[in-house]
């Protein structure tokens, strides 16, 4: 995933490995988390914010939703170093608000806190540096329905990063700001009236972002990378005695491209761009009892691999391999949620540490107004 280098200087001639950045990405909300992040054709509370802003011309017009996420951030130190017992230490998870919104037909605003980052950077001077950039962002929404069949949407984003690093010399910033922006299709049709059976297929385009002025004179440091995300789902009702089972399916494809950044083990030190590659996989089984009482299950899977287009990119890490689980339940207008997620970080043939597994939980509590 996200590829990021996690060295001091001292380190940075003593190695020919680097992390990734993509792997300390964690997936906003918990019931996307529990689908294995394939929300992009699914999207249908508040998190389509993030996953898909076009689903916000398909929520109820009669109704707004608030919901606050609560779950595991991968942090890094302050002084991050290569180790024998993986790519994340002494990396750590730390539990935080993830996300916060407010949605309703055809808004929406959202607070997300998906990942820090962890890179080298490069001055003026030719002295490479290790950062760390703590990384958040404020998302206003809109989404409207064309017809009953297709919504389009997008949103504004603002995205905040605060850096600091091992340079004694350079100032640390703060609050330093960027914006971007992010656009959605979504549609929706059903294939058999009978069955009720509904095929919906989604498309979001997340532009990058540039911030300018991070820590004085450095340079090459990683932004939020461009992302194509494409997904298809299919959805069914089942009966099953006085119960009734709402089951969906749906796969997604990430592309993600980050602009250039500064990576050990290449000749001249010169920064390289890296793509990243992730596919998901996940299932939801609602369940309605005859008391009209609503329990979900969900399941899911990811796997992402990095490409640096050249010999110069030796990467820690081969990618990332995951399985993840939630559970809900909604109980008059009030729905939590829960999910975990088994996170397996790949070696590579670069690098001299083992695979890393890693365990992430989100709980989130969403009430309808």
């Amino acid at each position: 995933m996200y590829k990021k280098i996690i060295a001091t200087s001292s380190l940075l001639l003593a190695t020919q490995h680097v992390a990734a950045l993509e792997e300390f990405y964690t997936a906003p909300g918990a019931r996307a988390m529990a689908m294995g992040g394939a929300f992009t054709a699914v999207a249908s509370d508040s998190s389509t914010i993030w996953y898909n802003p076009a689903g916000l011309g398909f929520l109820p017009s009669n109704a707004m939703d608030i919901t606050a996420d609560y779950g595991s951030v991968i942090v890094g130190e302050k002084a991050p170093s290569f180790n024998a017992d993986g790519v994340y230490e002494p990396y750590k998870t730390d539990n935080e608000l993830k996300y916060l919104g407010l949605s309703g037909k055809g808004f929406g605003i959202a607070y997300f806190r998906p990942y820090d980052f962890n890179t080298l950077a490069s001055t003026d001077g030719g002295q490479n540096v290790r950062v760390r950039t703590e990384y958040k962002e404020l998302k206003f929404g809109f989404g409207f329905d064309m017809n009953e069949n297709v919504a389009l949407g997008g949103t504004l984003d603002m995205v905040m990063q605060d850096t600091d690093s091992n340079c004694n010399s350079c100032e640390e910033s703060d609050g330093e700001t960027a914006m971007g922006f992010t656009l959605g299709a979504l549609g929706k049709w059903t294939l058999d009236e009978e069955s009720h059976t509904v095929f919906q297929a989604g498309a979001t385009y997340r532009s990058d972002t540039d911030v300018d002025v991070v820590l004085g004179d450095l340079e090459d440091l990683p932004n939020r990378p461009e992302v194509l995300s494409l997904g298809v789902a299919l959805k069914r009702p089942f009966t099953l005695g006085g119960w009734s089972l709402h089951a969906t399916g749906t796969v997604q494809r990430d592309e993600i491209s980050y602009g250039k950044v500064l990576y050990l083990g290449q000749s001249g030190s010169q920064p390289i761009a890296v793509d990243h590659a992730r596919t998901a996989y996940g299932v939801e089984m609602q369940f309605i009892t005859p008391a009209n009482h609503n329990f979900f299950v969900r399941l899911g899977s990811y796997e992402s691999e990095a490409d640096g287009g050249g010999s110069a990119f030796k990467p820690y890490s081969e990618g990332v391999e995951a399985t993840t689980v939630g559970i809900g339940v909604m109980l008059e207008n009030w729905v939590v949620d829960y999910a975990i997620e088994n996170r397996t970080i790949l070696k590579s043939d670069f690098s001299n540490v083992d695979d890393q597994d890693e365990r992430l939980f989100s709980f989130s509590i969403s009430r309808v107004l």
